[in-house]
């Protein structure tokens, strides 16, 4: 089966649709936001303390609701949960309209908050519905379309994000989102039903005993823990290094917002085009050893923006756009900060797509969305982390380009780690270096 073939099927297409506007939706709100901070706010460390907070602040839900999240999308069906989310998210953009309408950061932070509650319970489902509706051997492919799909969205809602904030209307904004929002609702009334895995599952508030029994039965399963501590990894390399990219834009490369689009725009098509191809490279296998290699390149390209000159000031203060840096004595700078993440995203993509399929094909059926849960709350304490991290290196008076270079390092113990632990991945990885490339 072609990777695309999977779009024009309705078991398939659905489903794409709802978590591509979901995505979008996130996005353009995120990127309004983040933009408001870095620009309004001049001082380098204000705004990267504030900007680690709201990253910090959406994922908090994450670590105290998804365990009930995974029990519901295991005890009722998939495809009404969806709606009922979906139809949440139009409430939430209402509120970031005023929010927007009257300037108000704690009303805008509370809705980041919503969001997050929004895709806490979205998490579980939309990750244990695929097996339900795809064999397993389109598992690989089915999970490369959604990280294309994700990262398409993130292009698309980074784009009209940063327009939206270069307008500085917040009725339009929030007709935007509100329109967004709207078309994911009708888009999730097309996914077919996925019965409930466990519907004699007896729900427990408890989210504290959830962790550590859900955490207890992972532990037990090998493989499954790898794929949720790389999961978890890759989240909080993700968003350390997509957190920072508007201070990296203003501050080193004297970058306007235009710029910052630019940026996250050419991070976005790698990662789709790291997705196809990985699943070329799969062949609807499981490839475990592209995890390694994805790792490896992401470390050594996120490196690199070390040594991105950093552009000189405009003499009149104002901060450049992607033409004129691009025509200006600095070029180089931003080219090989593109090429950077460019490639950091197709190594991305490497590491994420195939650690998503091995969960999914592992786990028991009946657990699948607890596990599922339980990895979305790994992945918000690692990202919590990461934005406390940020903060403190911050705090500690080193730079955003300090903080990408420590990460990088940070990634490269992390995949020495995961290949002593699981020997199948270095040899998978072998495999893949020596027989196909």
């Amino acid at each position: 089966m072609g990777t695309f073939t999977l779009l024009g099927q309705r078991r398939f297409a659905g489903f794409f649709v709802t978590q591509f506007l979901g995505a979008m939706n996130d996005n353009i709100f995120k990127n309004v936001l983040m933009i408001m901070i870095a620009y309004r706010i001049t001082n380098e460390t204000t705004s990267g303390l504030l900007i680690n907070l709201a990253a910090g602040l959406f994922i908090l839900p994450f670590f105290l609701l998804s365990p009930i999240a995974g029990q519901i999308a295991d005890k009722v069906e998939k495809a009404s949960i969806m709606r009922a989310v979906k139809a949440s998210e139009i409430g939430i953009m209402a509120l970031g309209t005023i929010g927007f309408s009257l300037d108000s950061m704690p009303l805008l932070f509370l809705t980041l908050l919503l969001m997050g509650v929004h895709s806490t319970f979205f998490g579980p489902v939309k990750y244990s519905i695929l097996p339900q509706h795809l064999a397993n051997d389109e598992l690989v492919t089915g999970n490369a379309l959604v990280s294309m799909g994700t990262f398409l969205a993130i292009l698309l809602g980074t784009t009209i994000g940063g327009l939206l904030a270069q307008e500085r209307n917040a009725w339009i904004s929030g007709a935007t989102m509100l329109t967004v929002a709207t078309a994911g609702y009708f888009a999730s009334r097309t996914v077919p039903p996925a019965p409930a895995a466990a519907p004699d599952l007896v729900l427990d508030w408890n989210p504290f005993k959830q962790i550590a029994a859900m955490t207890r039965l992972v532990r037990s399963q090998k493989t499954v823990l790898s794929g949720v501590m790389g999961i978890s990894w890759f989240w909080y390399v993700g968003s350390t290094v997509l957190a920072q990219l508007p201070n990296f834009t203003r501050h080193m490369l004297q970058g306007n917002e235009k710029v910052v689009i630019l940026l996250l725009t050419n991070f976005a098509i790698a990662i789709c085009v790291g997705a196809g191809i990985c699943a070329k490279i799969s062949r609807g296998r499981l490839e475990t050893g592209l995890v390694l290699i994805g790792s490896v390149g992401m470390s050594l390209f996120t490196a690199d923006l070390f040594w991105v000159r950093g552009a000189k000031a405009a003499a009149d203060g104002v901060l450049q756009s992607p033409l004129a840096l691009l025509s200006g004595p600095d070029a180089w700078s931003l080219w090989r900060t593109i090429i950077d993440l460019f490639l950091t995203g197709v190594f991305s993509s490497f590491f994420i797509v195939p650690l998503y399929s091995l969960i999914q094909q592992r786990s028991d059926p009946s657990l699948r969305s607890r596990v599922i849960a339980v990895n979305n709350v790994y992945n918000s304490v690692f990202m919590v982390g990461s934005a406390l991290i940020a903060m403190t290196i911050y705090k500690l008076g080193f730079t955003t380009i300090d903080l990408l270079v420590i990460t990088a390092g940070l990634n490269l113990v992390f995949a020495g780690l995961l290949a002593a632990a699981n020997r199948d991945y270095l040899q998978s990885a072998r495999r893949l270096l020596f027989s196909r490339f």
